[in-house]
């Protein structure tokens, strides 16, 4: 489906460019792959954000993904071995805790341990590497990782500053679940081939 979708998309834009300024293979190929990761991406966003609207859980699921993204943007880290099996952790992640948060709230104490525990783990594992990422040299990681870091101190203080406890909640343990996607043991969960037989 979505590959379908991407050859119509990748006719229509080639339509509108002006003739003369042929696109080689590889080109071709690249960009045809980043239309199919848009359209993947966006279809596990609509299944996200749908289900979370159905429970009442938009702005909830909107700032817990948004605290993660903070960490993940700089972070990287693990993936899951399928766009089905993405979907789903997602969902449990980003719509669950979310709803959790609304019935149970940790002490800003606990939050601040959270966000401790936190910055340990970036400093000692950002930016996560995978097989498939390439993360430049090491002076770039290091910069990658500064920014991780910084971005969890900006989640603290902006924590501390809002009266709300559920948004705090929602922000420190979105961070804290970048941070974890970022340890070797993330590696190891999401790398286990859920096809195989035992």
């Amino acid at each position: 489906m979505n590959e379908l979708i991407s050859t119509k998309m990748m006719k229509v834009v080639l339509n509108q460019k002006q003739h003369g300024t042929a696109l080689s293979e590889i080109e071709f190929l690249k960009f045809k792959l980043g239309i199919e990761i848009f359209l993947i991406n966006l279809s596990k966003m609509l299944v996200i954000y749908g289900i979370s609207t159905i429970l009442g859980l938009l702005p909830q699921t909107f700032l817990f993904h948004l605290s993660f993204m903070v960490i993940r943007i700089s972070a990287f880290g693990s993936h899951a071995p399928s766009s089905l099996a993405c979907t789903i952790i997602s969902l449990f992640f980003f719509v669950g805790f979310p709803y959790v948060i609304n019935f149970y709230s940790l002490s800003i104490y606990v939050l601040i341990l959270c966000n401790g525990v936190n910055y340990l783990l970036l400093y000692l594992y950002a930016p996560g590497k995978t097989k498939k990422n390439y993360l430049g040299s090491l002076g770039h990681q290091k910069k990658l990782k500064i920014r991780a870091l910084i971005g969890n101190g900006l989640i603290l203080v902006i924590s501390l500053i809002v009266k709300n406890p559920e948004i705090k909640n929602l922000m420190i343990l979105g961070a804290l679940l970048g941070g974890f996607f970022v340890t070797p043991i993330s590696n190891k969960i999401f790398s286990i081939n859920l096809r195989k037989k035992v």
